[in-house]
């Protein structure tokens, strides 16, 4: 395998003894696939990390110190920190929480030495480094908190840290007068965390007469303690709660501000994601998110090699060693691109994640990542469509789709494809505070492969592109605003690429609105090829990456 293709190759050839593990904190098993580890229950025996075997550590706060025994010098680590919360009650409008960060890298490692192993929560309390906890509302929905990182610690120094995704922002109060906004999703744990969103005010997309407007989200990577912020109550005007702040190292994200209005309607914003992290000890193999895993989890593996993609722009041959007969893949399709004007466009959408075990491996593979959008059309297996241009000055141009990723075999079929997201629509300096519509996320299930569609700019906008839309693969290019001497208003969207059918193309207008998000692009698993293939929305925006993890 020549460098050329950008392959980190890394094996780890271990056998760890788990010494004075307490139940039920952790199980064996065999590959970690498909790397989306929940809190199930777990046996009732100590895990032992005897040759093949992997150990899956679930629980709350630090576990049980992991000692080395002799004659091992490396082992290979899967951290995964803890989903953001959503808040609770009967308000269907509350942010959902932000997705956790995942940390895949070996470890150098020597006899007697330990290892600390602590697991994030959607709890204030738990976690390496804690989420921050959620604002409440006397009159609307509170905020949720932030979750915890997951770390892996030795002589009190962290080796690798997992950050916790943001809390969702509160939902707004609806009254017989005007409509609430609904809260902000939590941004993502991760390098780099995401930030949170901005919550909402009424349903019209701007500052109604009775000062319907949303909370600011948190930042990423700004709470200089590594726990995440708590955010503040408005308990004068009472919008929604701000989502709390994700734990992560050595940044937690900062909390979102809560929803205002003198009539209680403003969503909250989300919280922002916490930091991860690699130290000195550990050798970063790829920084990965997950959405929708709940609480997070450490995964230590035996005999584990792992090869990882980046986006190249090119196709890369993958040569099958002869002793291998199934690969677990994990395949994440790239983000859509962020419009000319970040600060008051639309957000781009997340590419899908696919985990799936291919078997038989056969000879030879071919990988393609896909690449974001942000300069345009992203590359990739199918390419996502390019972003909507505005032709005047009054608007800002959208972002394109992000492109498809995925693996094929000699022959050419494709065993697993993860589509790409839509792009974010263009704002307008007419309507400043009517932001671009938000491009689509892929991943979200077998339904048309779960894409889901953009959403509509705000104002006099442009709609926002459907999911999975289009005939071909490729994604349609975000619609251009109209040419002088017509008021132009925000680009759209582009659509990302997918399978069998890319995103939709987000919308412009002729009448200075906000540009609609493209649609994402859907998504596959060859049934005769793959088992146990499970779909979901990446959670760490930016180019696609793929993972494939097999035992000699």
């Amino acid at each position: 395998m020549s460098a050329a293709l950008r392959v980190a190759v890394v094996t780890a050839s271990v056998i760890l003894a788990a010494a004075g593990l307490e139940a039920p904190t952790a199980s064996a098993a065999t590959l970690p696939v498909p790397l989306h580890v929940t809190s199930a229950a777990q046996t009732s025996a100590p895990c032992d990390l005897a040759s093949s075997t992997s150990c899956t550590y679930t629980g709350s706060g630090e576990l049980p110190t992991v000692t080395v025994p002799p004659g091992i010098s490396r082992l290979t680590a899967i951290v995964t920190g803890s989903q953001g919360g959503t808040p609770r009650g009967h308000d269907p409008d509350g942010g959902e929480g932000g997705g956790a960060g995942q940390v895949i890298a070996q470890l150098d490692v020597h006899h007697g030495q330990q290892l600390q192993l602590w697991i994030g929560r959607r709890d204030p309390q738990a976690g390496y480094t804690h989420g921050g906890g959620g604002a409440t509302s006397s009159s609307s929905q509170g905020g949720a908190s932030g979750g915890g990182s997951s770390a892996i610690v030795s002589d009190n120094k962290p080796l690798v840290v997992a950050g916790g995704g943001g809390g969702g922002g509160g939902g707004g109060a609806t009254t017989t007068i005007v409509r609430a906004g609904s809260g902000g999703h939590g941004g993502s744990g991760g390098k780099p965390a995401q930030n949170g969103q901005q919550g909402n005010g009424n349903y019209s997309g701007g500052k109604s007469p009775y000062r319907c407007s949303g909370g600011y989200g948190g930042s990423g990577e700004k709470a200089h303690s590594g726990k995440g912020d708590s955010a503040v109550a408005n308990f004068v005007l009472g919008g929604g709660g701000g989502g709390g702040g994700g734990g992560g190292y050595p940044h937690g994200g900062t909390a979102g501000y809560s929803g205002d209005g003198t009539l209680t309607c403003g969503g909250g914003g989300g919280g922002g994601g916490g930091e991860s992290f690699v130290g000195k000890g550990a050798h970063l193999l790829a920084f990965d998110g997950v959405a929708g895993n709940g609480d997070g989890s450490i995964v230590l593996s035996t005999h584990l090699t792992a090869a990882v993609f980046h986006c190249t722009h090119r196709k890369e041959a993958w040569r099958v060693p002869t002793t291998v007969t199934s690969v677990d893949a994990i395949v994440v399709g790239a983000a859509g691109g962020i419009p000319t004007d970040p600060g008051v466009s639309g957000r781009p959408g997340y590419g899908a994640r696919v985990a799936a075990t291919i078997a038989p491996a056969g000879s030879d593979l071919t990988v393609t990542v896909g690449c974001d959008g942000n300069s345009g059309a992203g590359y990739g297996d199918a390419h996502g469509g390019g972003r909507g241009i505005a032709h005047t000055f009054t608007g800002f141009n959208g972002g394109g789709g992000g492109g498809a990723s995925s693996i094929t075999d000699a022959a050419g079929t494709r065993l697993v494809v993860a589509g790409g997201g839509g792009g974010g629509g263009g704002s307008t300096y007419f309507a400043p505070q009517a932001r671009g519509g938000n491009g689509g996320s892929a991943g979200y299930g077998p339904g048309r492969a779960g894409a889901h569609g953009g959403s509509g700019g705000q104002g006099i906008y442009g709609h926002g592109g459907d999911g999975a839309h289009e005939s071909k693969p490729r994604g349609a290019d975000g619609e251009d605003s109209a040419k002088p001497p017509l008021l132009g208003g925000g680009g759209g969207g582009g659509g990302g690429g997918g399978y069998a059918h890319g995103g939709g193309r987000g919308e412009s207008n002729s009448f200075g609105g906000a540009g609609g998000g493209g649609g994402a692009g859907d998504s596959y698993a060859d049934p005769t090829r793959t088992r146990g293939a499970t779909f979901e929305p990446g959670a760490d925006g930016g180019n696609g990456v793929v993972i494939l993890l097999y035992t000699p």
